[in-house]
């Protein structure tokens, strides 16, 4: 079960859902589609909302520490803690893409280019 907290974007997080749920490759493990409750209401709600939120601000800080280091209070704090019973969890890192190899031009490779387009044009 998916159960949303109160959100801006709620109809197309069902709507979403639903195509997800009954779609062409359905969503197998979801036996409804997710329904929204007010959060003040209820408490697992609220803690899991702060932990959310504890979790965000952690792992925005390791992956850019000099965009956020207002955060880092969330990794000298709970780091070690969210790490210890995180036993399941992985974070995706893009990899950062090696700067381009120079290419020398020269008449010689323009010359070439210009015969290719040419021979692959007629």
């Amino acid at each position: 079960m998916v159960i949303l907290d109160e959100h801006e974007s709620r109809t197309e997080l069902l709507e979403a859902a639903a195509k997800t749920m009954f779609g062409d490759e359905p969503a197998r493990t979801l036996i409804e589609p997710p329904f929204q409750v007010e959060s003040h209401l209820y408490q697992t709600i609220q803690a899991a909302d702060w932990i959310a939120t504890l979790v965000g601000r952690l792992l925005v800080y390791r992956v850019a520490p000099a965009e956020y280091p207002d955060w880092e209070w969330a990794e000298k704090s709970f780091g070690a803690r969210i790490d210890s019973n995180a036993t399941h969890s992985t974070l995706w890192r893009p990899r950062i893409a090696a700067p381009a190899k120079p290419v020398l031009v020269t008449t010689t490779t323009v010359s070439a280019a210009v015969v290719i387009k040419t021979t692959m044009g007629s």
